[in-house]
């Protein structure tokens, strides 16, 4: 006997101009039909944003804390945890991704209720991605050379906040490499 998949739908997100979410419907819990794994609210905990960022819990207060604001969140109490709006954060990665000039690599949307894939919400993989020590020792060069080409382009990266780490595309950078050796 083979499982069903069903996508139930919903009303609008509250977020106004937000993609309404996919959630699982008590139709599909009582039927026998496989509900899709996707999470039932708008909101995502700041541990998955951490875990969708790459980040720890002191960069993503920092993020949770910038001015201007970043992505929206709520906190439930004065020392309570933070939520996170879901497609804010999509929102803010995709001004990263601009800001940065990285082109849009995500598998699109199959339905309007669909949501991404948390590895895809990034310009580029967490598994893809050097930081600028790692690049310029394989390069031979300095921080300060990877960084000039960083900044001329030449190599795809991006970093998260003004004073944050680069993360470096590896494939960005195994492909200037290979051009640099074929100019030499």
């Amino acid at each position: 006997m083979s499982a069903q998949i069903i996508v139930p739908t919903t009303a609008p997100a509250a977020v106004p101009g937000a993609a309404p979410d996919v959630t699982q419907g008590a139709a599909a819990a009582n039927d026998g039909q496989l509900a899709l794994p996707f999470a039932d609210y708008e909101l995502i905990s700041s541990m998955r944003a951490q875990r969708i960022l790459g980040v720890g819990p002191t960069v993503m207060h920092r993020l949770l804390t910038h001015r201007p604001v970043l992505f929206d969140s709520l906190q439930r109490g004065p020392h309570g945890r933070h939520l996170i709006r879901y497609w804010s954060l999509v929102a803010y990665l995709d001004r990263v991704r601009d800001r940065h000039g990285i082109p849009d690599r995500r598998p699109p949307l199959m339905h309007p209720g669909a949501r991404y894939r948390d590895v895809d919400l990034l310009p580029f993989p967490l598994t893809d991605t050097v930081d600028t020590i790692a690049a310029g020792e394989v390069m031979m060069l300095g921080t300060r050379n990877v960084l000039d080409r960083i900044e001329s382009g030449a190599i795809e990266a991006y970093r998260l906040e003004g004073n944050g780490r680069w993360r470096i595309s590896r494939r960005s950078l195994a492909a200037y490499i290979q051009s640099w050796a074929r100019v030499r």
